[in-house]
């Protein structure tokens, strides 16, 4: 059974890529340490590849069983006090891409919240280039986006 992140449409809901040629763990522990969060890994996000989603270098890894899932690295914190849920996934899975339309992207930083906040995601996304691990960081809009629905239940 694929797991994915489930989003309430009453919520809130930012995303952002992250270019980073480091593994997540790496990069999951320099966005704790410099936002002072707490991200732990979760269960990996799975989903079926749809045929020439991985293109280019990663073409004979969706050729190798087709009916399997991709698994993508998934980390996750929900901070109690805020109502704050942010998470980081990786964009390319054991087979493919979570949004092949996004492929510049190695990661998304996705962050959920119950009231208008967008003013301080672009604060965090804009900050995020201070670590030596990430090269660049983009904020993306939803609507643009057109792979999405891999991000939902």
């Amino acid at each position: 059974m694929s797991k994915k992140i489930n989003i309430k449409w009453d919520e809130e809901f930012f995303i952002a890529g992250i270019i980073s040629a480091v593994r997540d763990y790496k990069l999951v522990f320099d966005i704790n340490n410099f936002f002072q969060l707490d991200l732990k890994r979760i269960e990996d996000i799975e989903m079926i590849v749809e045929e020439n989603s991985a293109q280019g270098l990663f073409e004979e890894v969706e050729k190798v069983n087709k009916n399997e899932p991709s698994k993508h690295s998934a980390f996750q914190y929900f901070d109690e006090n805020s109502k704050k849920e942010f998470s980081v996934i990786s964009n390319f899975g054991s087979k493919g891409f979570l949004l092949a339309d996004q492929k510049k992207f190695n990661y998304f930083f996705l962050l959920r919240v119950e009231s208008h906040q967008k003013k301080e995601f672009e604060k965090i996304v804009k900050s995020m280039t201070e670590l030596n691990t990430i090269s660049a960081s983009v904020i993306l809009e939803l609507k643009n986006v057109q792979s999405k629905i891999n991000l939902f239940i």
